[in-house]
């Protein structure tokens, strides 16, 4: 039984399962066997099936062919055969679609018949995702895809292959010129964020909808994490540019004044702290937690004003723990976003990369 319907069979089949005609032998299967329930498991013996290998199937396939006659080159059974990942039953299945074509079945014949993605295709789109970070472009490719009859799930597959190939030989070989533009970490999150798409495409009504919505939430992460970016940068040069100008009226007035040295010498040394300092700990955090504030609020002023009310509770192996004393404050800074962006506040203010966690606390 598939799992889609197993759980509507399970309770009418249970009585039965229990106790069985002497003539009659149950034989269920289910390509997810997690979802059947453990008071069906029990009942059963089970017999595990691994994947076929290649040779296997195109054994299977020959057969098939040789019995119907069907005129197919053997690279374009080799293809079908490298479609159907293990399964028999995508390769018969596979085989027949193709087996309506006029003539001798080629590669390109298969390819076209059963609508498999061009690489140079993907590539255009993975580099409008990837590089151009354009939603609407990358949008119109997903749309022209459906328009064509190209399989959602073959494609999303040929992808994470393409994208696969790309973060391997870039940590196999570091100082490769490639013509693909494409950062490492950008790479890993995109391939994330496709498995969890095609682990979605067997629920959607939709076939494309997993994979637009995979790739509008890419994009905007890398648009807002851009956005901090220059926005603290901006925030850093104006804040540069009045220390210059503090610097130098307190150096001015310092050719006057002998004893403020000393001063501006302290002053500057705790800046040098807190800006050159490698090393972040509860104590530092906790002395720099108003310059911490200040930092924020170029980027979200609600989160400052909210970030107020909390305190630093632990730093400790690369986690920064925040204490919320009021549930809604906490259920706010807890936004995955809201904890991106007082990652990124923590890196450039200390220059340390940590994770940020919210916890609730007592007043």
């Amino acid at each position: 039984m598939r799992p889609a319907t197993a759980g509507l069979m399970i309770n009418a089949l249970l009585k039965t399962l229990e106790e069985p005609p002497a003539h009659a032998i149950f034989i269920l299967a289910t390509t997810d066997p997690m979802k059947v329930p453990a008071t069906v498991r029990s009942r059963c013996m089970e017999i595990s099936f691994a994947k076929a290998k290649n040779d296997e199937l195109l054994s299977a396939l020959a057969r098939i062919v040789k019995k119907e006659k069907i005129s197919i080159d053997d690279e374009a059974l080799t293809a079908i055969v490298d479609m159907a990942e293990g399964a028999f039953r995508d390769a018969v299945k596979l085989l027949e679609q193709v087996s309506f074509i006029e003539g001798k079945i080629t590669v390109s014949k298969v390819m076209s018949s059963i609508l498999k993605s061009d690489e140079s295709t993907r590539e255009a789109f993975l580099t409008v995702v990837l590089a151009q970070k354009s939603t609407k472009d990358a949008i119109e490719h997903i749309e022209e895809f459906v328009k064509q009859g190209t399989d959602m799930k073959v494609f999303l597959t040929d992808c994470l292959r393409d994208l696969e190939d790309d973060l391997v030989t870039k940590i196999k070989d570091k100082e490769i010129k490639r013509v693909k533009p494409w950062k490492k970490d950008n790479v890993q999150e995109l391939i994330k964020r496709f498995m969890k798409a095609y682990e979605e495409l067997r629920f959607s009504s939709i076939p494309q909808l997993p994979i637009e919505l995979a790739v509008i939430e890419f994009i905007e992460e890398q648009h807002d994490e851009h956005k901090i970016e220059k926005q603290y940068d901006e925030h850093m040069i104006k804040d540069e540019h009045v220390i210059m100008k503090q610097d130098e009226h307190m150096i001015k007035k310092s050719d006057e004044h002998k004893n403020d040295e000393h001063k501006i010498k302290e002053r500057d040394e705790r800046k040098m702290e807190v800006d050159s300092s490698d090393h972040l700990n509860l104590e530092k955090l906790t002395s720099h937690w108003s310059d911490f504030i200040e930092t924020l609020k170029p980027f979200n002023h609600s989160v400052a004003g909210v970030i107020r009310g909390a305190r630093p509770r632990s730093v400790e192996g690369g986690v920064v723990v925040i204490e919320a004393f009021y549930p809604f404050h906490q259920e706010r800074l807890s936004d995955p976003r809201v904890r991106d962006i007082l990652a990124t506040v923590l890196k450039k203010l200390f220059g340390v990369k940590v994770k940020v966690e919210i916890v609730l606390g007592k007043k």
